[in-house]
């Protein structure tokens, strides 16, 4: 396909559909039993106490995917292009569904009732933009946009909490609340409870799964890529988090700004007001935060050992030193904790992002001697 362009020297198209399959617990079907003694005419009987009613007619998650798209090349390869374009679904989901208090055994229970989809792109990007015996540098770029749904539920009824929910039609693990306005009517920079007006029902806030990720990677070499030198930066996109560690100072500890200084922001004001009084459902909607960032995430130097002191001294192949660290930095952020990936909950991977009591991810370094043998 050479002949197509004279930048282009590769073309190659993809498509494909593949099928899997996720198997429950081991255990899920199981009903279980604990043991538990009872007072019986001034002795303690032991009897049997139903813990979990299990489910029998569990089947596994199968999950569809169409995946098509294509990889290019450039200017003899020193320019690489791959698209991919998907759309998966996956049916049978397993789900822990509420039961009714009245059936005096465990809370919940796994069945098959969900659907769920998850449609995107993907594009991928490695660019030689010297090449040289003295200096060589290549830039590797990803990024990606993906939206995740829940289809279907079936008959089953959702609970609706204060924060994370699932909603039909919406993304998984999504944050929801009752929205509100906000007037300083009397002009005195400082928000009270009747200068807030609540919402008549909840919305949905935001996803707490980035919608968009992207990476870049450069990396440079010298003297015949003796010394490399490699810097990458993460970003994530449109999602939200609780900023659970300021709405605790203040509302519950009282020593925050926004509740003590007048003047101050009239939108973090609000925030703490309708967050700390009951007669606004003590909503978080001015709790949840826009959670975008760019991290500094790696850096890395090494140098490659020469082969005649490898080959002389060590009678090896080769060698090479290492040095580098990771999470070094946020450059950028709309979150205004102390660090966007803090989270008590699953670390930005969904099921509700909450930073209460947690520290940043560890900065740390790391030296490493590679050795060919």
């Amino acid at each position: 396909m050479s002949g197509l362009s004279p930048l282009l020297d590769k073309l190659r198209l993809r498509a494909s559909t593949g099928q899997a399959g996720l198997q429950p617990n081991s255990t899920a079907a199981l009903a279980f039993l604990v043991a538990q003694t009872y007072p019986l005419g001034g002795q303690e009987i032991p009897g049997l106490l139903i813990s979990s009613i299990g489910n029998p007619d569990l089947k596994p998650e199968i999950t569809t995917e169409y995946e098509g798209g294509f990889d290019a090349g450039f200017l003899d390869d020193r320019l690489n292009v791959e698209f991919t374009l998907f759309n998966k679904i996956s049916r049978n989901q397993l789900f822990n569904a509420n039961l009714p208090p009245s059936y005096g055994v465990g809370a919940t229970q796994w069945v098959n009732i969900a659907r769920v989809q998850n449609r995107g792109i993907e594009l991928g990007l490695d660019a030689q933009l010297l090449n040289m015996q003295a200096v060589s540098w290549n830039i590797h770029a990803n990024g990606s946009h993906i939206k995740n749904k829940l289809v279907d539920i079936g008959n089953y009824s959702l609970p609706t909490p204060q924060g994370v929910r699932q909603v039909v039609g919406y993304p998984l693990n999504g944050l929801w609340d009752r929205p509100y306005t906000y007037n300083d009517a009397n002009g005195d920079g400082i928000i009270v409870p009747s200068e807030i007006t609540l919402a008549s029902a909840d919305s949905f806030r935001g996803s707490t799964l980035p919608e968009y990720e992207a990476g870049l990677s450069n990396t440079f070499g010298f003297l015949n890529n003796m010394f490399s030198f490699n810097v990458l930066f993460d970003y994530r996109g449109k999602f939200w988090n609780s900023y659970t560690i300021g709405s605790n100072r203040a509302v519950s500890a009282g020593n925050a700004p926004e509740v003590n200084v007048p003047g101050w922001g009239l939108g973090d004001q609000a925030a703490a007001v309708a967050a700390g009084t009951a007669a606004l459902r003590n909503t978080r909607w001015g709790i949840f935060k826009p959670n975008d960032f760019i991290r500094l995430r790696e850096l890395s130097l090494s140098y490659r050992i020469p082969d005649r002191y490898v080959q002389r001294y060590a009678r090896l192949h080769g060698a090479q030193l290492v040095f580098s660290g990771r999470n070094l930095g946020v450059l950028w952020t709309k979150y205004p904790g102390i660090d966007p990936e803090a989270n008590r909950s699953v670390a930005n991977t969904g099921g509700g992002n909450d930073d209460l009591g947690t520290p940043p991810v560890i900065r740390y370094w790391i030296t490493r001697l590679n050795l060919n043998f």
